[in-house]
């Protein structure tokens, strides 16, 4: 398994993403892709915490694109929202290369300001969920086109400076550099407990839907203050999508 920040990679293929709601902000939790030749399989907890712990969907859609994010993912304050961009780039394009683009674009400036406001204001939110974090925000678009799997990982690094906080773009696609093999594996937040199940090989024997399942699982178990079920699952294939669990919040 090669580990790049908060992205694990092995050939098999996943992602995980993690959200915690805050009064002004939101970040982390438990999202899984796992991408093969075939299909996708996108797995989320729904655990968010703002005055009172509720549920969320994390897996959202516009047409057949699919995204998720992860990190710091909202701002009330200053009115920056990931999954708000990630809407209008996979609305306005639909695609997941050109989602993917649009959103490295249009999120990079909003999230600056963002963070920002976070390390004046709220300095020890900012050195626990942003400065020790590599990677503090990733959102995730799959879909399929033309019967192929795909999908992209946009995250951003940040660079301090005195008077505000600059973030870069990635991106990491899918045929690309995220899955050379045809394979993926993307663990994204809470990745503790997920990373050595998928370690071990003979846990992939089980299929992708009940490991990205389990991993989930593993991660509620091993983090219940950040990760909170139930699971939210959605598999994309040459049939077009079908979701396998959806919780009634989201229908």
């Amino acid at each position: 398994m090669r580990i790049r920040g908060h992205v694990a990679q092995n050939s098999y293929g996943v992602a995980l993403a993690t959200f915690l709601m805050f009064p002004n902000h939101a970040t982390a939790t438990s999202i899984i892709l796992v991408r093969r030749p075939a299909h996708i399989v996108l797995a989320a907890d729904s655990l968010a915490i703002s005055a009172k712990p509720h549920m969320v969907c994390k897996i959202s859609h516009q047409g057949i694109v699919f995204y998720a994010s992860a990190g710091v993912v909202d701002n009330t304050t200053t009115g920056f929202s990931a999954q708000a961009i990630a809407a209008q780039s996979a609305k306005a394009t639909g695609s997941v290369a050109a989602a993917a683009r649009q959103f490295a674009d249009k999120a990079r400036s909003p999230f600056s300001i963002s963070l920002t406001e976070i390390r004046r204001d709220h300095p020890d939110f900012y050195g626990r969920e942003v400065r020790g974090k590599p990677e503090p925000l990733q959102t995730i678009f799959a879909s399929m086109e033309k019967k192929i799997p795909v999908f992209a990982l946009v995250y951003f690094t940040i660079k301090e400076t005195p008077g505000q906080v600059d973030v870069d773009s990635h991106i990491s696609d899918c045929p690309g550099t995220a899955c050379r093999s045809g394979y993926a594996a993307q663990l994204l937040g809470e990745d503790r407990a997920a990373s050595k199940l998928g370690a071990v090989p003979s846990f992939w024997d089980r299929g992708d839907i009940e490991a990205a399942h389990q991993m989930v699982a593993a991660e509620i178990t091993d983090r219940p203050g950040r990760v909170g079920g139930p699971v939210d699952i959605v598999l994309l294939n040459a049939n077009g999508w079908r979701w396998l669990n959806k919780k009634q919040e989201c229908r």
